[in-house]
């Protein structure tokens, strides 16, 4: 019974992203029933991926987000991308059939990841907790985004100015007739 207890799909996401993130989350929405989430901590900063039952999970840095999208019965309700004007949450009192929370990354192995939160015939939590931690997650996601972004701009260029240009001596203008050229 104690490893049924240590084992349940739910508690082990939680453990497994905690683990690779280095630490306790301080965002995480889960889909327990299919073993997947997603798990968010600040410091240090990264966002983590379980893709599925015994995955070891994916982690990412902030940088790597370039944006998040909440989709509602198949249609895309709010997006944010780096970039790009946001599209906020703009519907909340709706029959919830499906949901899921899309990420994209500029990770060429793993570019996205979608969390399917309810599916059609799940009889797990009631839609109005799924919708809320899911867009608490988005929340979180969007401010990732603004904060990285915002970072970028304030960011000083990382270029080094030219060095002055320094005036020949009269010895160096040019060589003597006599001289070698090496």
């Amino acid at each position: 019974m104690g490893w049924r207890w240590w084992m349940e799909p739910a508690r082990r996401s939680r453990r497994v992203l905690a683990a690779r993130l280095g630490g306790a989350l301080d965002a995480l929405v889960l889909s327990a029933d299919r073993g997947e989430g997603v798990g968010f901590r600040v410091s240090p900063p990264g966002i983590g991926v379980l893709r599925g039952p015994g995955d070891p999970g994916l982690i990412f840095g902030f940088e790597e987000l370039l944006g998040v999208e909440l989709m509602i019965n198949g249609e895309v309700r709010a997006r944010a991308f780096r970039g790009e004007p946001r599209r906020p949450l703009d519907v909340t009192r709706l029959r919830l059939e499906h949901l899921a929370l899309r990420l994209v990354f500029d990770d060429l192995r793993y570019p996205e990841f979608e969390l399917r939160l309810r599916e059609p015939g799940d009889t797990g939590a009631a839609s109005s907790e799924t919708l809320d931690g899911a867009r608490r997650m988005f929340a979180h996601l969007e401010a990732v985004l603004r904060q990285t972004r915002a970072a970028e701009i304030a960011r000083p260029a990382t270029t080094a100015p030219d060095p002055p240009a320094q005036a020949p001596t009269p010895d160096e203008d040019e060589p003597e007739p006599d001289d070698p050229p090496f």
